[in-house]
């Protein structure tokens, strides 16, 4: 019923764009995760017929959303448009582009946010009646406004509509040209390559270029530099969901997971997108699976009650360690039952390794912070571990001795390629690392605002380096907390 009432209350905005209803359908087709470009823009023929398999049915879908996306696209060309247009034109069109931003800002928003936080719940809510008159209202007002104006889209933002490419970069935020590189590109190049991917490695080389004056400036204002769009609100997701994580890692890097986070479970991106991994009888607390305990949270205030539900595993025995990693659904799936602990999976320019360490925490607060900070489908892994196994491992503490020192020394080795070469080599002697977080900063003007790190004082982290030890600490994780934030 929603996806009726949004299209039929945008159909004036739709009409005046020269797009046909029709036509989303085309759009609509879902961009896999671990699809390369050429199948993305494959017809939508051929890619939602009755043969679809099981594993490639679409995930839970929020009626009208998309509908409300398409319309946030024709608004942001049509500002695109204006923008484009020379000073005294734009004069003329002040009133339609000010309507414009109040449309996005007061209409198309709130009512995006209204559908994803109640799709859960029966869609003829008490407010969505409210919600549809409003867009309808404001729709009907801008097409007047546009003919009053005479407004007449540009050919090159019309033949932009069709475009995968061009909704793809308004779904995620991205300045609407952002992808038209690829078009540049040697089919034999760019579809050998997801267009996941080659966003992520555009804002990379955006980042790479960044002045000065650029990279000493707000994450908001880098996050714009690399091609994000003032119009959209996904800078503020970003730094709203990095919250007090933002200075561990830095703007480009925070953009990198939203986008691959998208890709992962935005249905419109991706065709997995289950509540939860594995589904529990409504009157159990938890699940038995291939020898892990999984429970599933769902609470936006989850700390509480995962700690309950700790205390009901037994958990708090001294006689163990217990040790969390916050990660997403899927990346925890693949760690209990497929690949396992995969040192190779780990981020690049972390504190103690770069591409090849595994991070641990004993709180269970941290853990689940810097989970929610990366994405919309956080998952707590939990270690019990006996002590006799943590002490018969190579270990380097960095609390120790002068450890606040050697802190320094790999921290910058790894996170900005500065100290000996002979460290990676080094710490090849041992499993585990044990140290402080580091927190970005700046060194101030006197050493021309270089990057610097400093220790989060309260913080504890355990990194594992040794694939043979992460394949025996493989064995001791114990339980999944997999945690709904809608």
């Amino acid at each position: 019923m929603a996806s009726c009432d949004v299209l039929t209350a945008s159909h004036s905005i739709f009409e005046s764009a020269g797009f046909q209803a029709e036509r989303l359908q085309d759009l609509k087709i879902p961009v896999l995760y671990n699809s390369r470009v050429d199948e993305m823009e494959t017809d939508s023929s051929e890619s939602s017929g009755d043969d679809v398999s099981d594993e490639e049915e679409m995930g839970e879908d929020i009626p009208g959303l998309f509908e409300l996306e398409a319309l946030t696209m024709i608004i942001k060309l049509w500002l695109r448009g204006i923008q484009r247009t020379n000073q005294e034109q734009r004069k003329t069109l002040q009133n339609f582009e000010n309507k414009l931003y109040r449309v996005l800002s007061e209409s198309v928003e709130p009512f995006k946010k209204f559908l994803a936080s109640n799709k859960s719940k029966d869609p003829d809510l008490p407010m969505l009646q409210h919600y549809i008159e409003r867009l309808s209202e404001a729709c009907d007002g801008l097409k007047k406004e546009m003919i009053k104006v005479n407004f007449q889209m540009p050919e090159e933002d019309r033949r932009r509509l069709d475009k995968h490419t061009v909704f793809v970069c308004s779904l995620l935020g991205l300045s609407l040209d952002f992808l038209d590189r690829l078009e540049e590109m040697p089919s034999e190049i760019r579809d050998h390559q997801t267009l996941c991917y080659w966003i992520v490695n555009f804002l990379r080389n955006n980042n790479e270029t960044l002045t000065r004056t650029e990279k000493n400036s707000s994450y908001k204002e880098q996050l714009y530099a690399i091609g994000f769009d003032r119009l959209s609100s996904a800078v503020e997701t970003i730094l709203e969901r990095a919250g007090s994580m933002e200075q561990h890692i830095d703007a480009c890097e925070w953009a990198e997971r939203r986008v691959q986070d998208e890709f992962k479970y935005n249905f419109l991106l991706s065709l997995q997108n289950e509540r939860f991994p594995f589904e529990i009888d409504g009157r159990a607390e938890w699940l038995e699976r291939d020898g892990v305990i999984i429970a599933n949270v769902v609470t936006k205030k989850s700390e509480s009650s995962m700690k309950t539900m700790l205390r009901k595993l037994e958990l708090n025995d001294k006689q163990q360690v217990v040790l969390f990693h916050g990660t997403d659904h899927k990346s925890a799936c693949d760690i209990m039952s497929g690949r396992g602990i995969h040192l190779g999976a780990g981020r690049e320019k972390r504190d103690f390794s770069s591409g090849a360490g595994f991070y641990l925490t004993q709180n269970l607060d941290d853990a689940l912070s810097w989970a929610c900070s990366t994405t919309v489908k956080p998952a707590i892994l939990v270690f019990r571990v006996e002590p006799d196994f943590l002490n018969k491992a190579s270990k380097l503490d960095l609390n120790e001795g002068d450890g606040l020192t050697k802190w320094r020394e790999i921290v910058n080795f790894f996170r900005l390629d500065k100290g000996p070469r002979n460290i990676r080599s080094s710490l090849s002697a041992y499993d585990l690392i044990e140290g402080k977080s580091a927190r970005a900063t700046k060194s101030g003007l006197m050493n021309g605002n270089a990057l610097m790190f400093e220790q989060n004082t309260s913080s504890y982290q355990m990194c594992l380096i040794s694939k043979k030890f992460a394949k025996m600490f493989q064995k001791r994780l114990h339980s999944i907390f997999f945690y709904d934030t809608s």
